[in-house]
């Protein structure tokens, strides 16, 4: 299972990412914030969630402190991750 995160214009290239994916049966599960229950805590506590299940892999777009959060939380975790925000610092890079 690998994850992606971002919301951006460069993000949305996701489609077909998502449908690389459903060719190679790379298992997707989605991600959504609870906002009614963690108001603006949702999309760090979702992370949190997304990191429990350790995914082999993210791909990463540019977004927000969020998608920052996360990066750096698979950082540490040791989650290789595919970087496309533009000051990726020391990231593994797509060739």
């Amino acid at each position: 299972m690998a994850g992606l995160t971002g919301r951006t214009a460069a993000s949305k290239s996701v489609f077909g990412l998502q449908l690389r994916a459903d060719n190679l049966c790379v298992t997707q599960i989605v991600f959504k914030p609870d906002w009614t229950r963690r108001s603006k805590a949702a999309p760090f506590k979702r992370n949190d969630r997304l990191l429990e299940i350790v995914p082999i892999g993210l791909i990463v777009f540019p977004g927000s402190g969020n998608t920052d959060n996360l990066a750096d939380k698979a950082r540490t975790m040791g989650i290789p991750m595919y970087d496309f925000r533009a000051k990726a610092k020391g990231q593994v890079r797509p060739t």
